[in-house]
């Protein structure tokens, strides 16, 4: 048996300006998000890092639907879902990795409402801009309501505030509802893919040079063959939030 949300009192939560019905705004997600690519052999960027927030934003929003903790359903569609209950979204970032890299979390209602206000640029509580985020509630919600809505982090006792993309805005549900768990990571994530990885298209040797900005740190790696290369073979060294640069040349694809 489903519990439904509790209902909160959105409109003591959000500002005035942001309960209006209009038409969203365009955002400012084209210049305050910068792709990271956690895995190269795979087109697009796997995640995104949030400048005004200083996180990674996971692209991929029911990822967890790729793992043990995906709540399941035999009605209609639901095995599809990508939906998990909080205590399960907890338990998977706790063990998850994604370019390599762990440490992922639930976003808090602070960082959910930049994102969504600010940075899409929504002005109202309707999901109507994904940005580059496209799974982003792009799935049925069953009965209208179980999974509309994000977890965020923040708790109240036996409830957890959530964020309803139907309209409904901040509300709060029970832990045993299922609701998309979107992962966010402190800092500017730095995927070991980048500093290590495979190049199998490569027909020749090349050459990887890893630069980490925030060091001044350079490695070069020079007539690499396939399909795999390290730069922490070298000595090279970066942690999460450093701005590290990968250039493979040399070859051809």
């Amino acid at each position: 048996m489903f519990r439904r949300h509790l209902l909160a009192a959105a409109c003591a939560l959000l500002p005035l300006s942001l309960l209006s019905t209009g038409a969203h705004a365009s955002g400012d997600w084209p210049t305050t998000l910068e792709g990271i690519d956690l895995d190269p052999s795979k087109p697009g960027f796997e995640a995104y890092y949030d400048s005004r927030l200083g996180i990674t934003w996971l692209t991929d929003t029911g990822a967890v639907q790729r793992s043990t903790y995906a709540w399941r359903d035999d009605r209609a569609n639901y095995a599809k879902a990508p939906l998990t209950q909080f205590d399960s979204a907890n338990a998977w970032l706790a063990e998850a990795t994604f370019g390599g890299v762990g440490g992922w979390r639930l976003p808090s209602r602070t960082e959910f409402s930049s994102m969504f206000f600010q940075t899409l640029g929504h002005t109202s509580n309707v999901l109507s801009e994904r940005g580059p985020f496209q799974t982003l509630g792009a799935y049925q919600p069953y009965g209208d309501w179980i999974g509309a809505y994000v977890w965020t982090s923040e708790t109240w006792g036996s409830v957890i505030t959530t964020f309803g993309l139907d309209g409904t805005g901040w509300n709060t549900a029970l832990s045993d509802n299922p609701n998309i768990a979107w992962p966010v990571h402190d800092g500017r994530v730095v995927p070991t893919t980048g500093v290590a990885g495979k190049a199998d298209w490569a027909t020749t040797p090349y050459q990887v040079t890893c630069t980490n900005g925030r060091t001044g740190q350079t490695v070069t790696l020079r007539k690499v063959k396939k399909p795999g290369f390290d730069c922490r073979d070298s000595g090279f060294s970066a942690a999460s939030g450093d701005a590290v640069t990968v250039t493979i040349t040399g070859t051809v694809r």
